[in-house]
C-alpha cells in the first residue's frame, strides 16, 4: 500500500550545487521518521436524476440516484440545490463529469 506525508512537515536543508546555485534536499532518514498521512483515493460519481417527481403544495422534489452505489436523495428545488449534496454517503465525490 502507499504510504504518503505531508511535504510540509519535512525538514529541508539546502547544499551548494553547480556555480552559484543551490540544492534544496531532505534525508531519508528523516523523511522515513515522518508520520504518515491518513489519506483514501477519491471516488467519483455523479447524481443521476430520475423521472419520479412529487409534487406537495408548491414545492416540487426530484428524486436522484447516485452512479456509485444508488443511494436516493429527494431534492426540493424551491429550496435546495445538487450543490448542496457534493458526496454521497458511499463516499463518492459528486464531480464526475456525464459523458
Amino acid at each position: 500500500m502507499d504510504k504518503y506525508i505531508n511535504v510540509k512537515d519535512i525538514n529541508y536543508f539546502y547544499i551548494p550545487s553547480r556555480g552559484m546555485s543551490v540544492e534544496k534536499v531532505a534525508s531519508k532518514k528523516d523523511i522515513d521518521n515522518i508520520q504518515y498521512a491518513d489519506v483514501e483515493p477519491v471516488t467519483h460519481a455523479h447524481w443521476i436524476p430520475c423521472t419520479h417527481v412529487i409534487h406537495a403544495d408548491e414545492d416540487c422534489y426530484v428524486r436522484y440516484v447516485c452512479s456509485r452505489c444508488d443511494r436516493e436523495i429527494w431534492i426540493n428545488h424551491s429550496s435546495e440545490n445538487l450543490s448542496d449534496y457534493p458526496y454521497c454517503h458511499c463516499g463518492a465525490k459528486m464531480d464526475e463529469e456525464v459523458k
